[in-house]
């Protein structure tokens, strides 16, 4: 007995955001203890992007992560204040920095001064730090979604093998054509078919007189008042036990009779 197996699994999948945020850093020491204050901050241009640098009177304790929506860089530095002379928030518009806000949280122990620099795109970012500032540098070299989809299709097209040649082509389809001969032998008739469930899996088997070589099936969606379904092709097999029990359609090609 000679059996096609078409195995059809459904599952659930439950996706759970438990945080928006990422890139979650550790605290950063210098293993100076006291009050941190943030006097001032400094834009230039680097060599490897644009440079924003957080001016202070210590050493600082201090961590930066990355969250979304906004999509925004945060600094938040401990045992810290705002100096008067930082004027927050700071309307930057310098790509790919936006504008920076400051919060103190002083329910925290110890207090933490938060920074928030929300950007306009997202960019990659260097930390570092000098003494009593903090530099954080972001790339300049920012890709929109259209050119990244441009860069995505160019690389393709670069590793894509070179087109065959017509009579590479016509080896092909002899070759194919051999094939679905070779399949065809020993197998005329589909004379039974049987239905198996197992939790959450749908088995279908499809009894044959020869060996099931040659194939083709198409799974098509739920959509426009039909079910999910799927389509089994076998060429050159009759079925007449399977009528009324599925929905069967024979193809007869031109010339066969």
């Amino acid at each position: 007995m000679n059996i096609l197996r078409v195995k059809t699994q459904m599952t659930m999948l439950l996706t759970l955001l438990m945080t928006a945020a990422s890139g979650v850093g550790c605290w950063a020491q210098d293993g100076a203890g006291g009050a941190y204050q943030a006097s001032t901050i400094v834009f230039e241009k680097a060599d490897d992007g644009f440079a924003m640098t957080i001016k202070g009177t210590m050493p600082p304790t201090f961590t930066t992560y990355q969250l979304f929506d906004p999509l925004r860089v945060v600094v938040d530095i401990a045992n810290a204040s705002f100096a008067e002379s930082l004027h927050l928030p700071i309307e930057v518009n310098q790509a790919p920095i936006n504008k920076i806000t400051g919060t103190i949280l002083a329910e925290k122990q110890p207090v933490i001064a938060k920074l928030e620099v929300l950007l306009s795109v997202d960019s990659k970012y260097t930390v570092k730090r000098n003494a009593n500032d903090i530099s954080i540098v972001f790339a300049t070299e920012v890709k929109t979604p259209d050119e990244k989809t441009a860069k995505a299709a160019e690389e393709q097209a670069a590793s894509a093998p070179p087109a065959a040649s017509p009579e590479a082509k016509a080896e092909k389809t002899e070759e194919a054509a051999k094939s679905l001969a070779k399949g065809r032998e020993g197998l005329s008739e589909i004379y039974d078919l049987k239905i198996r469930k197992e939790a959450n899996t749908v088995n279908v088997l499809l009894v044959a007189d020869g060996p099931v070589q040659e194939f083709t099936k198409v799974a098509l969606p739920k959509g426009d008042g039909h079910p999910a379904r799927m389509y089994v092709d076998i060429p050159g097999v009759k079925a007449p036990a399977l009528i009324g029990r599925c929905r069967l359609m024979q193809l007869v090609s031109p010339g066969s009779g």
